[in-house]
């Protein structure tokens, strides 16, 4: 009786860590509410404040069923635009969107440009946001603050 009493009070021990642990994690996880609300295509334009006539466009695809993120970019004066590499992306609880993009397409100073961002819905069709250049930056842009802005595309 007593290895019998002892086996059923460890196993509620361990049931217990268990739903702890649940409850964590589902506490921390980003809610589905927050990743609906950024669910399907934006267009999207931003620019540093220390030239507001270089505007980068692009397009924003988030995908709920899967979890994913694309971003594709066109550059001022480019003439073709690139998927970039979306990194260390989350939505918070707020329904902020936030990243690091990382450009494959070129190179500064022997490293792929690395832009973050921050990304808030405004309401259900547009975001705001804000972003920096945080490495192999190009001239001009360490540091500088970048704005963007954003609509939401209509389901066709």
């Amino acid at each position: 009786m007593d290895s019998r009493l002892r086996n059923i009070l460890l196993l509620f021990v361990l049931l217990l860590a268990i739903a702890i642990g649940v409850v964590k994690y589902l506490q921390t996880a980003p809610s589905s509410g927050s990743m609906d609300q950024w669910s399907g295509k934006w267009k999207f334009f931003y620019y540093y404040s220390t030239d507001t006539n270089l505007v980068y466009t692009g397009e924003l695809q988030v995908g709920l069923a899967d979890s994913t993120i694309k971003m594709n970019v066109l550059a001022p004066k480019s003439n073709r635009s690139e998927e970039v590499q979306i990194t260390e992306w989350s939505v918070s609880e707020e329904g902020g969107l936030s990243g690091v993009i990382v450009h494959d397409l070129y190179r500064i100073r022997g490293g792929h440009p690395s832009e973050s961002f921050a990304l808030h819905l405004m309401d259900d069709q547009t975001f705001e946001g804000s972003g920096r250049c945080v490495e192999f930056c190009a001239e001009g842009t360490e540091g500088v603050e970048m704005t963007w802005r954003g609509t939401r595309e209509p389901v066709q």
